[in-house]
């Protein structure tokens, strides 16, 4: 068995290498093969055909691709996460076993499938969201109300400073009058004094006197 397996690989190097001699190095490693191997061993001879095969296919019909960079990192990304997978699965003991892979038509049929057991829904529609309207219509004119009720005391609020400010101005008016006069009196008593000491009655007394006389 050691020497099949080193016949067949040296074979197999072989037709990789020579890629415009593909067809005659794959019918001599076909026939080397089945010289070889023995009645019992079909299974082994069939899977090196396919490694082979498959070998040549993908060296021969390897056509270049427009985006051979961004190509390059997602099949480099795929195979470093397929190699993860598999040194995680290196070593696992019993009840640990290989992730499926599906494709996507698969999936599809599988999520079909698996929406169809959904069991139907029973019971009364539409209660429980008629509640909900009732509850958020509710709570929607309650807010309404409390904002109205704030904007009627702040309109209140407002109008008493305005009466206060315009009572105020209203009493100066009526008291101004009063004001004016005395002011004008008392600037007028000053400036009679102010003119008595000019004139010469330097005596304090007198002028005071005077002062209280007109008073």
């Amino acid at each position: 068995m050691a020497s099949l397996n080193s016949i067949t690989r040296g074979f197999a190097n072989m037709a990789v290498r020579s890629r415009f001699t593909a067809t005659s190095t794959t019918k001599a490693a076909s026939t080397n093969i089945r010289s070889f191997s023995s009645g019992s061993d079909k299974t082994w001879n069939k899977w090196q055909e396919n490694l082979i095969n498959s070998d040549l296919d993908q060296d021969v019909t390897s056509v270049k691709k427009r985006g051979g960079k961004t190509l390059r990192k997602k099949q480099a990304a795929k195979e470093i996460s397929l190699s993860d997978q598999n040194r995680l699965l290196d070593g696992a003991g019993p009840g640990q076993f290989p992730p499926l892979r599906f494709s996507d038509e698969e999936t599809e049929k599988l999520l079909a499938e698996a929406y169809s057991l959904i069991p139907e829904r029973a019971g009364k529609r539409g209660t429980r969201a008629l509640k909900r309207q009732k509850n958020r219509f509710r709570s929607i004119r309650k807010a309404a109300s409390i904002k109205k009720q704030e904007k009627i005391n702040h309109h209140f609020d407002r109008m008493d400073k305005r009466s206060f400010k315009v009572e105020s101005i209203r009493r100066m008016k009526e008291i101004a009058v009063d004001v004016r006069q005395q002011d004008q009196a008392y600037q007028m008593e000053v400036m009679k004094r102010y003119a008595a000491l000019m004139n010469g009655q330097s005596n304090v007394q007198e002028v005071e006197a005077i002062t209280n006389d007109k008073n």
